[in-house]
């Protein structure tokens, strides 16, 4: 009776030391596995950590590993750029926010060798409107001019946000086709023709829409000047540089003055 007990023993004790091999190994596997995780990822982190933080959002949106888009500040490298004109209610407070900048408006221009003249198109709004509004107090007076002035400054300032947020898209667009361009060519590609010729036409459209959307915030900012002085019942007289900077200047110091 002693010998098959042993025997049955030795075996339990051979079955129990494979199940402890296997276990072991098994053990070693997923601890391989886990170091070699973990130094793909600190491998993966050393790499990111050398790379500028401006670039970072842009090559992950280029990988398209985040579905979204980050656009940082013109002139600066490290403030996003949220789309007010995209979510604020149309005001001229958005459009001199958004409107473009009248010396990138003219290297445009000079550029695409278009036939615009932007020199003067505020004060020529500005004027026409205060001629507008003389002829509508000699014909119509009180709430409802100005009901009437406000609806006509409203659609001034809607097309001028509106072209604001085309010319914006375009030139993003535009943006994206001319990287392609760059990255067929430096890839070696084919069919480079038809990119650079979307690319091309895409430039084109994207300055077009530009200087209208500078025109369109001029004549709202223009029209916006006429009715304000209209509303204040002042008399309205031609825009002036030196005599503007010298009003806000007295106001500054009245303002100084009032809170000390």
């Amino acid at each position: 009776m002693t010998a098959p007990l042993s025997k049955e023993r030795s075996a339990a004790a051979i079955s129990a030391s494979i199940r402890a091999r296997r276990r072991h190994a098994s053990a070693r596997r997923v601890s391989r596995r886990r170091q070699r995780r973990r130094r793909s990822l600190l491998r993966a982190f050393n790499a990111l950590r050398r790379i500028p933080k401006a670039r970072r959002f842009d090559e992950a949106v280029r990988d398209r590993r985040f579905p979204m888009h980050i656009e940082l500040t013109p002139g600066l490298t490290n403030v996003v750029r949220f789309p007010i004109e995209r979510r604020a209610k149309p005001s001229m407070d958005v459009v001199r926010e958004i409107a473009p900048d009248s010396r990138e408006v003219s290297l445009v221009i000079e550029s695409f060798r278009f036939d615009d003249d932007i020199d003067g198109i505020r004060d020529a709004a500005d004027q026409d409107m205060a001629d507008y509004i003389a002829q509508k107090r000699a014909r119509q007076s009180g709430s409802k001019g100005w009901a009437e002035l406000d609806r006509l400054l409203q659609s001034l300032v809607e097309r001028a946000v509106s072209l604001c947020r085309e010319a914006h898209d375009a030139s993003l667009a535009a943006v994206k086709a001319q990287r392609l361009v760059v990255e067929a060519q430096s890839e070696g590609g084919y069919w480079l023709t038809p990119l650079s010729e979307r690319a091309s036409a895409r430039t084109f459209y994207a300055a077009r829409l530009l200087v209208d959307a500078h025109v369109a915030c001029q004549r709202a900012a223009g029209a916006s000047r006429a009715i304000e002085i209209a509303k204040r019942g002042d008399t309205w007289t031609p825009f002036d540089l030196h005599t503007e900077a010298l009003a806000m200047c007295i106001d500054e110091v009245a303002a100084r003055s009032s809170n000390r």
